[in-house]
Formats: C-alpha cells, sequence, structure tokens
C-alpha cells in the first residue's frame, strides 16, 4: 500500500505497542519511513491516546456479558491461574520460575500457543484447559491470576479481571499506568511474584489488596 501511485486515506492500525521484530519489523518499519517520505503523518496512538481525540481511540471491546463479581471474598486456598496466548510477549516463559520458587502445587492454563511444549513444570501440576471462549464462566473457585506479560497492547485480560474482581498480580510492565492495577498486585520479576503467593499463603499479605473495588 505504500508503494502505490496513490494513497488516498490509508489507515495503518497495530495492535502491539511498537515491539516490532523479525521480518514483520523490517517491514513495518520500512512503510513507515516511506509513509514519511511522502508526507503522511503518523500517529503513535499509545502516546497520542490521553490527548488524542476519539477519532484517533479505537478501544477493544471489553468482555462484560459475564462482568459480574465472581466473588465479594475470596476464601484461602487460591486457585492459581493463567489465562492467555503461549507466547515470550505473555511471558509464558516465566511462569515455570514463579511456580517453582512460590512452591505453587497445581497451575492452571487458559489459553494455546507455541510455547506450550517448551516450557517445562518441575514439581508443579500444570493443567491444560485451552482456549475457552466462557473462560471467565469455567474458572475455579477463588481463582489468582498470574500476568507475566512482558508488554500489553489493551490489557485485556487484565480489564476483564478487575471487573470481575478477581484478585491479579502482575510482572510490571511499561503500559501498567494505563490500568487501573492495585498497587499490592504489581510485582517487579518473577521472584516477587512467587514471594507474594507465598506470603498470600501464610496470611502476611491480604487477597483483598490485590482488588480494585473502584474498578468499572
Amino acid at each position: 500500500s505504500c508503494l502505490t501511485p496513490s494513497l488516498g486515506e490509508l489507515f495503518v492500525v497495530e495492535h502491539q505497542p511498537f515491539h516490532w521484530k523479525g521480518i514483520k519489523g523490517l517491514v513495518i518499519h520500512f512503510s513507515l519511513k516511506i509513509l514519511r517520505l511522502r508526507g503522511c503523518h503518523t500517529v503513535n496512538l499509545r502516546q497520542s491516546r490521553a490527548l488524542a481525540s476519539k477519532s484517533f481511540y479505537i478501544p477493544n471491546p471489553v468482555e462484560m456479558v459475564s462482568a459480574s463479581p465472581i466473588s465479594d471474598r475470596q476464601e484461602l486456598p487460591l486457585s492459581i491461574i493463567w489465562i492467555g496466548r503461549m507466547s515470550f510477549d505473555k511471558g509464558f516463559d516465566r511462569l515455570p520460575k514463579v511456580t517453582s520458587k512460590a512452591k505453587v502445587e497445581v497451575i492452571r492454563i487458559f489459553g494455546s500457543g507455541d510455547m506450550k511444549d517448551e516450557v517445562v513444570f518441575e514439581n508443579t501440576e500444570c493443567i491444560y484447559h485451552g482456549f475457552d471462549p466462557q473462560v471467565w464462566v469455567n474458572l475455579p473457585t477463588n481463582p489468582l491470576l498470574l500476568v507475566t506479560s512482558r508488554w500489553e497492547g489493551d490489557g485485556l485480560v487484565i480489564l476483564e479481571a478487575l471487573v470481575r474482581r478477581i484478585p491479579i498480580l502482575v510482572i510490571d510492565f511499561a503500559e501498567m499506568q494505563e490500568l487501573p492495577i492495585p498497587k499490592s498486585s504489581i510485582c517487579r520479576d518473577e521472584m516477587e511474584m512467587a514471594k507474594k503467593i507465598s506470603d498470600i499463603e501464610s496470611g502476611a499479605l491480604d487477597v483483598a489488596s490485590l482488588v480494585n473495588l473502584e474498578a468499572r
């Protein structure tokens, strides 16, 4: 499209926040360079989201059909869960370090991806549920959601968990400040996430502090 004689009105939308690598990254960066040389204006939606007019901001839909809070109070023990695409950007390879250090006996994985056969869990039973379009309805009781992403687009899993009052632990990433994540839920790395899981089990960390009751 960038090399055609006439552009007309060209809209290029990329979901990920500019973490482009490999052949895809080369093609996109080359295309943007050509567009700029031709005098086209490019907009970084992430950097301009706070100030952008509604015509520039294209929100992703948040699944709200089953958005009733799962529980106003989480009972112990919690069911450790992970939801998403088993990929590098979602940090699926970070999970074994967390479960091993926290001595998690069972973790339930909802999703699919190329890393499923590459990531090995030691001393932790990993139950794979595959992709589930009704994941929020089919969660086990008293879930604790682990989010290990290296970066996020809109963070839909986080948003949909927050409105359901599901306690979460999230490893810090660049776009986190845009989401209403409780401070107690934020972890510097896998080691801190593991420590917080252990603190929950020992009673040193209150599960209620991992839920944002104001999330809408």
